[in-house]
């Protein structure tokens, strides 16, 4: 292989790469912004079924981690929004991360909210 062919097949890379990320990544930026958003505004609504039903105080527990993951996902919605190449350059970490994330905020909050409830019914909230 001579270097002439071998500096062809690394431009053909590069260009490769750089299409993948605009034709899958770029709108998978989008939506991926569109679920931070949907994940954000769930959250709340959560938050204030359990404030509307009495069941939980406004802070402490499982709320905070609902507070907190809102927050986290308007935060990365911005982020969505006003650094779409970061965002796509970095899709697939930011995505399995908030994925991590999100599984752990859930288990705590599903912990938090039933913690005194009784072995069975902290089971079925699990």
């Amino acid at each position: 292989m001579t270097v002439l062919h071998q500096d062809q097949h690394e431009a053909q890379d590069a260009q490769s790469a750089s299409e993948f990320r605009e034709l899958y990544r770029r709108p998978g930026t989008r939506y991926l912004g569109l679920a931070f958003l949907m994940g954000g505004v769930s959250s709340l609504g959560f938050y204030g079924l359990d404030i509307a039903g009495g069941a939980l105080s406004w802070y402490g527990g499982a709320q905070t981690w609902r507070l907190f993951f809102a927050a986290l996902c308007f935060s990365l919605t911005v982020l969505t929004r006003s650094r779409a190449e970061l965002v796509t350059r970095w899709y697939s970490l930011i995505f399995a991360t908030f994925v991590l994330v999100c599984l752990l905020i859930a288990a705590l909050t599903s912990y938090g909210r039933h913690a005194d409830d009784s072995l069975t019914q902290l089971t079925r909230g699990l």
